[in-house]
């Protein structure tokens, strides 16, 4: 009895010292880079993440489709769905940008107070909490 005492306040000692992440679902995020590229508020690329789901604006229209988080900060993105206002200029090449990221994105951390999305380790994308 006494060693499973002990060993359920060593459990308990160890989980306390773990870091804790910040919960992702449900988030708002505003895109801040892309493929290295800043961008700003007004390029209007959001990620709305809730249970199972992801909405938001990406550059120019509307899109929404299915998530996946699992262990070892996996996530990915299902087939996307989007409006199809015509996009002026730079918001369409922001977009096709973000939409093809969201298509190879694989892994995410926080790291200080961003979220910063890989596709196969490297780094294509970091949003700042709304």
């Amino acid at each position: 009895m006494g060693k499973l005492m002990l060993g359920m306040a060593l459990g308990l000692a160890l989980a306390a010292c773990a870091p804790v992440q910040p919960v992702l679902v449900p988030s708002s995020w505003q895109v801040v880079t892309l493929d290295g590229r800043s961008l700003t508020a007004g390029d209007n690329v959001t990620l709305e993440i809730a249970e199972g789901r992801v909405s938001g604006v990406s550059g120019c229209n509307r899109y929404t489709g299915p998530i996946e988080l699992g262990e070892d900060n996996a996530i990915s993105f299902g087939l996307l769905a989007t409006t199809r206002m015509a996009c002026p200029g730079e918001a369409a090449e922001i977009e096709a940008a973000f939409l093809h990221q969201m298509g190879r994105i694989g892994s995410y951390r926080m790291e200080r107070g961003a979220l910063v999305l890989y596709a196969r380790g490297a780094e294509v994308m970091r949003a700042r909490r709304q």
